[in-house]
């Protein structure tokens, strides 16, 4: 099947009135044998918010490719374990290079693989 993956984030008003940019991250990757889409909404509260949720849906998106197929095959809750630990990973050493809280960079993280 042919997948196409089109993709967009704007600034909410909230954020416009507030003077703050959009801290929404969206990313797809398409391949002969897969589509994955993931994106994050930074959290309004994180003061590295935008950076996290980018962090998160690239650190997703990595794992999902290089993991594949096989990582479908295990149970629901080995996958969430090994996304939370990739993700978790890579915002903890931006956390500990910046010198901030890992929850400074939170974000919510959905994806999508078909």
């Amino acid at each position: 099947m042919i997948w196409k993956c089109i993709s967009h984030v704007m600034t909410g008003a909230s954020h416009v009135s507030a003077g703050k940019d959009c801290e929404d991250f969206v990313m797809s990757s398409l391949s002969e044998d897969a589509a994955i889409l993931a994106l994050a909404d930074g959290a309004g509260s994180a003061s590295l918010a935008k950076e996290g949720a980018k962090t998160a849906v690239k650190a997703c998106i990595r794992v999902l490719k290089k993991r594949g197929a096989d990582l479908f095959s295990l149970p629901e809750e080995t996958i969430k374990s090994c996304l939370i630990r990739y993700v978790g990973s890579d915002l903890k050493k931006i956390a500990k290079r910046k010198k901030v809280d890992v929850r400074e960079l939170s974000s919510t993280l959905l994806f999508l693989v078909t």
